[in-house]
């Protein structure tokens, strides 16, 4: 059986945590919105969805790599794409067990990031639009 997969989203958020004593990984989300067509009983909207990821061993270094200008690579809000090993693990509190399925991070690409609200509205800069285009 292969165990692979690829997700794409926005990272909604990271942090650290140390494994096997004195080894450091990052946990982080990536979320996307779901779109639900109009229903009998409903109105259509969007629903968020997240991907728990974890990056272990080397891939921590790269998720964690600064850019040129010093700002992390990865951050709220930055656009990736993973790939890695989906796993099922199982937890116990009490009488309930719970099922926590998360990507275990193998590669990934980032693809920029979500613009800001005011950045999205903003119309295009006169610059842009050149006189000396042949169209």
């Amino acid at each position: 059986m292969i165990n692979n997969v690829t997700v794409e989203g926005y990272v909604a958020k990271i942090s650290n945590f140390v494994y096997s004593g004195d080894k450091t990984g990052v946990h982080f989300d990536l979320g996307h919105q779901v779109y639900h067509g109009k229903t009998e009983n409903s109105e259509a909207h969007y629903t968020s969805e997240f991907f728990h990821c974890v990056a272990l061993g080397g891939m921590v270094k790269r998720i964690l790599a600064k850019r040129q200008d010093g700002s992390p690579l990865i951050e709220v809000g930055t656009r990736m794409t993973v790939s890695g090993k989906l796993t099922v693990r199982k937890n116990k509190k009490g009488e309930v067990t719970y099922e926590n399925v998360s990507i275990v991070v193998t590669d990934f690409s980032v693809s920029g990031k979500k613009p800001k609200a005011e950045e999205a509205s903003a119309p295009a800069p006169a610059e842009a639009a050149s006189s000396d285009m042949p169209f």
